[in-house]
């Protein structure tokens, strides 16, 4: 497969910027539901926007990612940003069958912007790097942090189960609503310059919380043991109303 051409350096009015979340295996009968609602949340974003732009930040893993950034490119016409957690021929490996590959490579060559983080270890002291984690993990939990950081409002495609696998949907719901702690809280100022990150747009008070924003959506009970998610439900993770002081805001590159 050949690899999509490295984009120049563009400047994208992002509007509204909405990060993704989610399941890498949704449930087919699913889909089409998330995809009204999905598109229902964005058609909303925009509407704040007060240009009527609409930008959406995902990795592209299967599932979910990939389903908010078709919705918002075919429907709407919003601009995409693609963070990758790895360089891009790494990150292929993830999806071994050639229809993954090739949906994935369509969506990347449609992005406004496509760009892989560095590895975390470049951007942190090795001592706030926690002991004993897979690096590929970790590489998945920083893009994870990228996002919520970077986005007004978080869709997270889900089952509402609370697990405690680094770099998935609800460790990077739980970044999102508590705060982006260490080791992310000091790689992503770095991981900004080294991508000379476009998202600038997000500065503190534009990630406000207004009174009509989109409350989250009552998540599905866990189930201890079971082999697989119940089925997606679309959440709206919007900026928290109150942080602790020590913890800073939606960063802006």
């Amino acid at each position: 497969m050949q690899s999509p051409k490295r984009q120049p350096d563009i400047t994208v009015r992002c509007g509204r910027v909405v990060g993704v979340t989610g399941h890498r295996d949704l449930i087919a009968g699913d889909i089409a539901r998330l995809e009204r609602e999905v598109l229902a949340a964005l058609e909303r974003e925009r509407r704040r926007s007060p240009d009527g732009a609409l930008t959406v930040v995902s990795a592209l893993a299967e599932g979910a990612d990939r389903l908010v950034a078709r919705v918002a490119l075919d429907r709407l016409g919003a601009a995409l940003f693609v963070p990758l957690p790895l360089p891009l021929e790494e990150y292929l490996q993830d999806f071994p069958e050639a229809s993954s590959r090739a949906e994935f490579s369509a969506l990347l060559e449609r992005s406004a912007r496509w760009y892989a983080l560095p590895p975390l270890s470049e951007l942190v002291p090795a001592a706030l790097i926690p002991p004993d984690q897979d690096a590929r993990d970790l590489q998945y939990a920083l893009v994870g942090a990228y996002i919520a950081a970077h986005c007004h409002l978080l869709l997270a495609l889900w089952d509402g189960r609370a697990l405690e696998r680094l770099g998935g949907t609800s460790h990077v719901v739980r970044l999102r609503q508590e705060g982006i702690g260490e080791p992310y809280r000091t790689a992503i100022p770095a991981l900004c310059r080294r991508v000379r990150c476009p998202l600038d747009a997000i500065a503190a008070e534009e990630a406000r919380v207004s009174e009509d924003s989109l409350p989250p959506a009552e998540g599905a009970p866990a189930h201890e043991g079971a082999p697989a998610h119940e089925g997606a439900r679309l959440h709206h993770i919007p900026t928290p109303r109150a942080r602790d002081h020590s913890d800073p805001p939606p960063t802006a590159c």
